[in-house]
């Protein structure tokens, strides 16, 4: 498999949305004021080949002309990046990152030796990922293992042979997945998550809120996008969200579960790291559409 500037499957699978992610988490990382460095983000934009975020890599004011993309890939990546390694300083050493798309966490933060962190995705995404380290000469920084499977089928079954010790507190994260799964699925990787949670686990996970209308959040988020991304490669949003979805309550259903879970929206989380939403009132009702939400089991 060619990933030095060559089109790859990645490009037509959900995986386009990764590749997008990694695009403004590269622009964000080059930043005087930037929140994260990811030194892989970029990388995997410019071995995917897609031209037009290549783009957004080399225009000097994608900055400027997409605050909102930019600083919110760098206030989510901080956030999930903070969770994790909050985790870790409360005594956590497996970790499990759903839908890991292209971020290189394993990469990139600082873990514990014996810290063990499973990544799950899908085998395209697997294959041109790790093609990109092994080009790079990159190591990871922890015990890492990738399982390819379908997080619509049976993963548990995957993970557990891949290692993963369910008896022992984990720290999962579905940072950008749950949109993209039917309601009955959404469901199911709830209850799963829960089945294999022991006590003192924690949980983060990207959802829209409850009662957010889908069609108009959709039509809000290309508005937003059209300009840059023009007439692109792979499928578009609307061809990968199930529009007529009822949206899980993630907070109501964890804390009724076991879990305590608080939320937090997308506008709020960057005001707390210190971001500005400069955007109109809509945008800045699709960001509080935008819920991030934590959550520990109890004993």
């Amino acid at each position: 498999m060619t990933t030095n500037g060559a089109h790859t499957d990645i490009a037509n699978t959900v995986g386009l949305t990764a590749l997008g992610s990694a695009a403004f988490r590269a622009v964000e990382s080059t930043t005087e004021d930037a929140l994260i460095s990811d030194e892989f983000a970029g990388k995997f934009v410019y071995a995917s080949g897609v031209e037009h975020l290549i783009a957004i890599i080399e225009n000097p004011t994608a900055k400027a002309h997409w605050p909102a993309f930019s600083s919110m890939a760098g206030v989510r990546t901080k956030s999930y990046d903070d969770f994790f390694l909050n985790a870790v300083a409360a005594g956590t050493r497996q970790a499990v990152i759903l839908a890991s798309g292209l971020d290189a966490r394993p990469y990139r933060l600082d873990w514990p030796a014996d810290m063990a962190v499973y990544e799950i995705d899908l085998t395209e995404v697997f294959a041109f990922k790790k093609q990109v380290y092994a080009d790079t000469g990159a190591v990871p920084k922890t015990q890492w293992t990738d399982v390819a499977t379908d997080l619509t089928g049976d993963w548990t079954t995957d993970l557990i042979a891949a290692g993963f010790d369910p008896t022992i507190p984990t720290a999962w994260s579905a940072e950008g997945l749950v949109p993209y799964l039917p309601t009955d699925a959404q469901y199911r990787l709830f209850e799963k998550i829960d089945e294999l949670s022991t006590a003192g686990s924690h949980f983060a996970v990207g959802v829209t809120s409850p009662s957010v209308d889908m069609q108009k959040f959709l039509a809000a988020s290309q508005e937003h996008t059209k300009d840059i991304t023009g007439e692109r490669e792979g499928p578009s949003m609307a061809e990968m969200i199930f529009l007529e979805n009822e949206q899980i309550d993630a907070v109501g259903w964890l804390n009724g579960h076991g879990w305590t879970a608080t939320a937090i929206d997308a506008a709020d989380l960057m005001n707390r790291y210190g971001r500005e939403l400069a955007m109109s009132e809509q945008d800045v009702q699709s960001f509080r559409d935008l819920l991030c939400v934590t959550a520990a089991k109890r004993a």
